[in-house]
């Protein structure tokens, strides 16, 4: 903002920008930029929330005040394109939290409280942080949560502090969640999602398509852990299988995305749930988010049109070939601080099944050229 104030046509004089760290201009390349220190970081108190019956205008997670307890995540499921960006995990205290809500009940009047992060649950003392919030009379809810981190005393917690319905992500079969790097059993999900319905809960549940190396009996394994899932107590399980979009800077960066057999996929599983309350996402949204989140400058006179007019299908479906390991790629002046070569034996791993184990656990893999929890003797 600085320099932007000092400029005369700051249009004009774009490359005066070139050499601050973060700042992308395009055809040169950029270095990433993260918040390292939580405690530090820009925690929003003052919050605008639309006061409107208009559905469309209301938030997504509703009237509530949002908490940032972290950022980024180590899990390293293969398709998440967030998982890689904002690597590593970096949570704020505990106290500075407590103190951010207080602040905010008393600018805002919502004591309704949305915790948000790339992993929120996997917050190391997210069950402490939801406890003191509900004994702080706030109502607490999450957008997801990972099946691993929904304990016993997580549920109790959120359900006394007002949340109806949990949201959860399987992704797929065992055999496809282990390609993807989310190595989740399927009498993990069974017991959570029983140990939720008990409790009062709804549970909410998405799933995936298009997973590379995805069979006809594969979607049959899907649609049987589906119904098995549903058979639980009805009514009170919902699905969601959308197609799987291949993204930047992950494993996936390399595939395609074909929306002819992806409406295959869609028109079988619609088939095989019969009866069943699922939510199918569109393989044509699909193609157009693979479009816009994969290509290159020559993209950008398809989105200039699309704004005018519609554009025919086949013009987006050029944008959609498979790319080759080696092949130059639109991002690649994006430095992230990944290993290329990482990236790369994940897209072996993932073809071979082989999954690779969380870093808080097992230790440093070696994903980033410099690592801040490697630094600080918090990993192996």
């Amino acid at each position: 903002m600085d320099r932007y104030l000092e400029l005369d046509d700051p249009r004009r004089e774009i490359d005066e920008f070139m050499d601050i760290k973060g700042v992308y201009i395009p055809d040169n390349p950029a270095e990433r930029v993260i918040v390292e220190d939580m405690d530090r970081a820009c925690h929003p108190v003052r919050q605008i929330v639309p006061v409107t019956e208009d559905k469309r205008m209301v938030p997504s997670l509703g009237r509530s005040f949002l908490l940032g307890v972290s950022r980024g995540c180590s899990r390293g499921c293969r398709f998440c394109m967030s998982g890689y960006l904002y690597r590593p995990k970096r949570e704020t205290s505990l106290p500075r939290l407590l103190d951010v809500a207080e602040r905010g009940r008393h600018a805002t009047g919502y004591s309704k409280v949305s915790l948000i992060g790339a992993a929120a649950s996997d917050y190391s003392r997210i069950d402490e942080l939801s406890s003191r919030l509900v004994d702080m009379d706030f109502m607490v809810s999450m957008p997801s949560l990972r099946i691993e981190s929904l304990s016993a005393h997580l549920m109790d917690t959120l359900l006394e502090g007002g949340l109806k319905t949990v949201t959860v992500a399987p992704e797929s079969t065992l055999k496809l969640r282990r390609k993807l790097n989310k190595p989740i059993s399927d009498s993990m999900v069974f017991k959570k999602t029983e140990e939720a319905i008990k409790k009062g809960f709804r549970v909410k549940m998405y799933f995936l398509t298009g997973v590379p190396g995805e069979s006809e009996e594969d979607l049959k394994d899907l649609t049987r852990l589906i119904r098995g899932l549903h058979e639980i107590r009805r009514g009170m399980v919902t699905f969601s299988i959308n197609p799987l979009i291949p993204k930047p800077h992950t494993p996936l960066q390399w595939m395609e995305y074909d929306m002819r057999r992806m409406k295959r996929k869609i028109k079988l599983l619609r088939k095989l749930t019969g009866g069943v309350p699922v939510k199918f996402g569109s393989p044509l949204s699909g193609l157009i988010q693979y479009v816009l989140s994969t290509g290159g400058p020559e993209t950008g006179k398809l989105i200039e049109r699309a704004s005018f007019s519609k554009v025919p299908l086949r013009e987006w479906e050029l944008h959609c070939s498979r790319r080759n390991p080696g092949d130059v790629l639109p991002w690649d002046n994006i430095n992230l601080g990944l290993r290329k070569d990482f990236l790369m034996k994940e897209y072996i791993r993932m073809e071979e099944e082989k999954v690779t184990p969380w870093c808080e656990e097992s230790g440093c893999h070696g994903c980033m050229d410099h690592c801040s929890w490697q630094e600080e003797g918090r990993l192996r």
